[in-house]
């Protein structure tokens, strides 16, 4: 009977473990640092495949932490790299948002993270670069901006959740967005402090394009979940069998 129960308990564990997993967590107030893929429309890390051509603007954030805003030890770049499954997704570019301060110069907006705190606080400009783009392989690779002058500045940006820039990725010619799944994986990010030092980001999160599939679990575990719920039942027609 005892190891009956503890059959049941440890499903339960299992359970609760694997949906704790797929729950991400954001903080505003890190110690860390980290870029991540971002839907503001669903409040995750997914997006809906679309049908071909329509384009899909997916977000790069970046979480900071606070106490670095405005000190020597904060950020004054980065870069990072992304990589779909070119059979599903076709990479067309990143990109920075449009200005917003009417003065022709393609600066970010108020809510980009460098761009926010170096023009539009500082006066100081940055210099968005869109990557390297191979369609075949299906990345976008050396993404960046920087702060121009950083070392005269001799300050950098922290504090978040914030977007950083944006890539534009679209369904495959001939792909059913219906049933149409790829990865969004960030690779290579790093930040770059004042000193011109680039360090690795502490925590990268890919995201989703299109409904991840349903994961697929062992035979044996996958039989013990399914007869879960008929175990309390064998067990109490056991003990009245014994009873009677």
């Amino acid at each position: 009977m005892r190891r009956k129960h503890l059959i049941c308990i440890l499903l339960i564990l299992a359970i609760a473990t694997l949906a704790a997993t797929t729950m991400p967590a954001y903080s505003s107030d890190r110690e860390d640092v980290q870029i991540y893929i971002w839907n503001p429309g669903t409040a995750s890390n997914v997006y809906p495949a679309l049908a071909y051509p329509a384009p899909t603007y997916v977000e790069v954030w970046i979480d900071t932490p606070n106490a670095w805003d405005n000190t020597p030890g904060g950020i004054v770049g980065y870069t990072v790299s992304v990589s779909v499954d070119p059979s599903v997704v076709e990479v067309l570019t990143a990109l920075i948002w449009p200005d917003t301060d009417f003065d022709g110069v393609s600066n970010g907006f108020l809510g980009d993270f460098l761009s926010r705190w170096g023009h539009n606080w500082l006066g100081y400009s940055t210099s968005f670069l869109g990557g390297s783009i191979d369609k075949p392989s299906g990345t976008i690779s050396g993404t960046a901006e920087a702060i121009l002058g950083f070392s005269t500045l001799g300050l950098g940006a922290g504090g978040g959740p914030m977007p950083l820039f944006r890539y534009v990725i679209r369904t495959a010619s001939g792909v059913d967005p219906a049933t149409a799944y790829s990865p969004i994986a960030l690779f290579d990010a790093f930040y770059t402090t004042v000193d011109g030092v680039k360090h690795p980001v502490d925590i990268v999160e890919d995201g989703h394009y299109g409904a991840e599939p349903a994961p697929e679990f062992p035979l044996g575990l996958g039989l013990m979940i399914a007869m879960a719920p008929a175990i309390p039942v064998v067990y109490l027609w056991r003990t009245r069998k014994r009873r009677y």
